[in-house]
C-alpha cells in the first residue's frame, strides 16, 4: 500500500485527511468509521517507517470534526465553540 501511494503524495506534498470518526467509532457511520481509522493507522505506520529510515518526510493526521459536506447536511453540534461544524 506504502508504495501505492507515497510517490503521489510526494509530488503533490500532502496526503490524505481524516475525521475525529478515525480516533472513536461513531454509531451509524461504520463504513466510514473504519476507512478513517485505516487513514489514522496508514499515517502513524508510515511515520513510523519513514523515521525508521532516516527520511526527512513529515506525516501529520488531521482528524476534524464535522465539515459541511452532503453527508453532514442538517448536522448539529452540542458544543459550537469546541466541535464546530466545518466549512
Amino acid at each position: 500500500m506504502t508504495r501505492a501511494f507515497l510517490p503521489g503524495m510526494l509530488e503533490r506534498e500532502h496526503g490524505t485527511i481524516a475525521s475525529a470518526a478515525g480516533l472513536a467509532g461513531v454509531a451509524r457511520q461504520t463504513d466510514y468509521s473504519a476507512s478513517k481509522w485505516a487513514a489514522v493507522g496508514f499515517t502513524e505506520s508510515l511515520r513510523a517507517e519513514l523515521r525508521a529510515d532516516s527520511s526527512a518526510v513529515g506525516t501529520f493526521a488531521m482528524c476534524p470534526f464535522d465539515i459541511d459536506t452532503d453527508m453532514f447536511e442538517g448536522a448539529s453540534t452540542k458544543f459550537p465553540r469546541l466541535l464546530p461544524i466545518l466549512t
